[in-house]
């Protein structure tokens, strides 16, 4: 038997996405073949509410730069690499309608570290903005409050 006020929600997206170029057919840049997903939610009838989220990112082709300078040069394929998100609420009032929570993005802390190619040359020929396949911010707290209006 499942458990009360316990949701979990799972997602897997496979694309195979190919693209022609000069040199032939190849997976499309900067895009994920496999991506996987996990939320466990709680909510309680006392108020009480706890989420989590898993998200899982496969590996990505990164467009060659084996051209560059060996400084300016970046592997042909990213990491896989997960990130994590939390948040725990409380609901408060007669009417349910002001709540108050905390939570997290990016728990396991994983950005891109460079995003940026060549960023110490912002006019040079290597200079690249494009290559951006993971997260760009670390890990952010945050805590908020809710008042519904009815």
């Amino acid at each position: 038997m499942p458990a009360p006020h316990f949701e979990t929600r799972l997602a897997y997206r496979l694309l195979d996405v190919q693209t022609d170029f000069q040199s032939g057919r190849k997976t499309k840049p900067l895009l994920a073949k496999h991506r996987g997903f996990v939320n466990l939610a709680y909510n309680h009838h006392s108020g009480w509410s706890l989420d989590y989220t898993l998200n899982v990112v496969g590996p990505k082709r990164i467009p060659s730069t084996m051209d560059n300078p060996v400084e300016y040069q970046m592997p042909t394929e990213s990491k896989t690499y997960a990130t994590m998100n939390a948040q725990i609420s409380k609901t408060f009032g007669k009417d349910k309608n002001f709540t108050v929570y905390l939570g997290g993005e990016n728990l396991t802390n994983y950005f891109q570290k460079t995003p940026i190619l060549a960023a110490d040359q912002p006019f040079g020929n290597y200079f690249d903005t494009s290559m951006l396949w993971g997260p760009l911010t670390g890990r952010m707290f945050y805590t908020g409050v809710r008042y519904f209006i009815k």
